[in-house]
């Protein structure tokens, strides 16, 4: 069994998994709007994974098209997040202040997810060891690093208005879920 193998299965145990995810927290959030915000995240785990399935099939286009979507991924997370710590008895202004931006927020996603597309931030290679993966290019290592940058901001304002570690925890792990999902 290879290691290409392997990783395809996950990816594509992932994306199932994930779409049932989805799935169940969307017909659960018709009373909750955060699980909305979730139940995307879930949703562009699974396609972010069945992009990576795509390029193992010879769909690579399509494969680098998913998986350069993943800025949305932490977009649709951080909207959960907000939502999930704003319904809290005291919600600092500059939480509500945020969660008022979240559309431009999801816009400067959908931009940096075009961009990366338009400039060709992704190419498929191979290695000994996988048959096929995402190689970013440098100029993606640049267009991804703009969500970086504002997930630190959003640190820094949570230090300097005194947040609660329940907030600096958000941003934390937000944080750790866009570096994550670079590609």
């Amino acid at each position: 069994m290879t290691l290409s193998f392997v990783f395809e299965v996950a990816m594509l145990s992932t994306s199932v998994i994930g779409i049932l995810v989805a799935s169940w927290m969307l017909w659960r959030a018709r009373l909750q709007r955060d699980l909305q915000a979730l139940s995307g995240f879930a949703i562009m785990m699974a396609i972010w994974c069945l992009g990576h399935s795509a390029l193992f099939h010879g769909f690579s286009t399509l494969g680098v098209h998913l998986i350069l979507a993943n800025p949305l991924m932490p977009t649709f997370f951080l909207h959960f997040a907000t939502a999930f710590v704003k319904t809290g008895i005291v919600s600092p202004p500059w939480l509500l202040n945020l969660y008022k931006r979240l559309p431009w927020i999801y816009g400067m996603s959908i931009f940096i997810v075009l961009l990366s597309w338009v400039v060709g931030a992704g190419d498929v290679r191979s290695s000994d060891v996988m048959d096929v993966f995402l190689f970013l290019q440098t100029r993606a290592g640049l267009i991804l690093s703009i969500p970086l940058l504002l997930v630190l901001l959003l640190m820094l304002f949570c230090y300097m208005g005194g947040g609660s570690i329940r907030v600096i925890s958000v941003a934390l792990f937000s944080l750790s879920l866009v570096s994550r999902h670079g590609g």
